[in-house]
């Protein structure tokens, strides 16, 4: 009677027990012991069939202990090993001057620097480096250099803090500049570096100077196909330079201040056509029209100084700003953004590169580090923890690959992706 009893009253125990299948050696522990804590109680009554799972269950918890203890070994030396590569592909090297941007160029990495002294002098200059961080080349610049863009691939244009505009070139091997370079546009040829030597580091002579104005140059812009470049100054005016003769074209007041009607630092400019757009500390994008020198539209949809623009497509401008976002723009409908992200520090620059063989963009967002978006515009990789000494500036290498620049500690950073 007890045996048909027990028997009738615990059918459930007539089954092999539950098997995690493809789960970790972890999750089977837990459900072996989950088992075991179904067993242990019908044992007491004597059944034979719980019994003999119960020690066929404590076996198997005891095998699946030590696996988990193997497993456990075995993430802590993947974490290790994970730790040593990435200190093994994070390499650095510190300049003698704060370094304030950086970008690729050919099989070279172009960073610029801006040191103020003490005295108030704003030094700077260009250093042309390998992807190893290897300084083939510094060229002293006549000031500090906040930002610089391309004439061609090897034609460095550089908006310098004596309110001249810096050019000078380089060649595809690290560490030789040319000994001359001409930039061809129509008919017109204009030398402008002459008797460079190659072999000595801190050459003065390797350039040509554009003189501006006498205030600050914070940018610079190229478009292809044209001699004419815009730049901008901390004291709100915007500029038209023709490269091949070597004179302002136009100058005009872009940007002021609220309430104190004062000019303001013009960041940034970008130029497409016949089209050039700014954006200031006023926290306003303006878009001009070149042809006429005239003003055609503007976009204050910022809580704070707008730091970079980009024309992305015929009719899209991108935007960083110091209120930590980025911000895509339709040109025929600017109240709202087409794209709207957070980062975490102001935008300080956009770089539109590939990655993986599709369309990214790289954020240099100050002391948030950088951020790699995808052709959305989502972040799919980043480092806050580099922007902690101030990031202004980082530059894609390959795929493996980025270099970044950080002003408070003068240094220049190479990291994996």
């Amino acid at each position: 009677m007890g045996d048909d009893l027990s028997t009738a009253s615990l059918p459930q125990y007539s089954v092999p027990g539950p098997q995690v299948v493809g789960g970790t050696k972890y999750q089977q522990l837990l459900a072996v012991i989950e088992e075991l804590g179904k067993d242990i109680r019908p044992t007491y009554t004597g059944n034979k069939i719980c019994a003999e799972r119960l020690k066929r269950s404590i076996a198997h918890s005891r095998i699946l202990v030590r696996e988990c203890l193997i497993e456990a070994e075995k993430d802590r030396q993947k974490a290790a090993a994970d730790a040593a590569f990435s200190i093994m592909t994070k390499r650095s090297i510190t300049l003698p001057q704060r370094p304030a941007f950086i970008r690729s160029a050919l099989s070279s990495v172009v960073a610029s620097t801006y040191q103020l002294e003490d005295s108030g002098e704003r030094k700077g200059s260009i250093y042309i480096l390998s992807h190893n961080l290897e300084i083939g080349q510094c060229i002293r610049t006549p000031a500090g250099v906040f930002r610089f863009d391309f004439l061609e691939p090897s034609i460095i244009i550089a908006a310098v803090a004596d309110g001249s505009l810096f050019t000078t070139s380089i060649n595809d091997a690290v560490g030789n500049v040319r000994n001359s370079w001409q930039y061809y546009q129509g008919q017109a040829t204009r030398s402008l570096v002459a008797g460079c030597r190659s072999d000595v580091v801190d050459e003065t002579e390797c350039s040509d100077t554009i003189s501006v104005c006498e205030d600050v140059l914070l940018d610079v812009a190229t478009v292809p196909e044209s001699n004419v470049v815009s730049c901008t100054d901390k004291s709100g005016r915007v500029h038209l330079v023709d490269v091949v003769p070597g004179k302002v074209v136009t100058s005009w007041d872009a940007h002021v201040l609220p309430y104190t009607n004062s000019g303001c630092e013009v960041w940034t400019c970008a130029m497409r056509e016949n089209l050039l757009c700014t954006g200031g500390e006023d926290g306003i994008l303006k878009i001009w029209d070149l042809r006429s020198h005239s003003f055609v539209q503007q976009c204050r949809r910022f809580d704070a100084g707008v730091t970079f623009t980009s024309w992305i497509q015929s009719h899209s401008i991108l935007t960083g700003s110091y209120d930590q976002h980025i911000r895509l723009f339709d040109v025929r409908n600017t109240k709202e953004p087409l794209i709207y992200v957070k980062t975490n520090g102001g935008v300080w620059h956009v770089e539109n590169c590939e990655y993986g063989g599709t369309q990214h963009y790289l954020a240099s967002c100050m002391y948030g580090g950088w951020a790699l978006l995808d052709g959305d515009f989502k972040t799919i990789k980043s480092d806050e923890t580099a922007g902690e000494q101030l990031l202004y500036g980082a530059t894609k290498i390959n795929d493996q690959y980025l270099m970044y620049v950080t002003f408070n500690d003068f240094t220049v950073t190479t990291t994996s992706l």
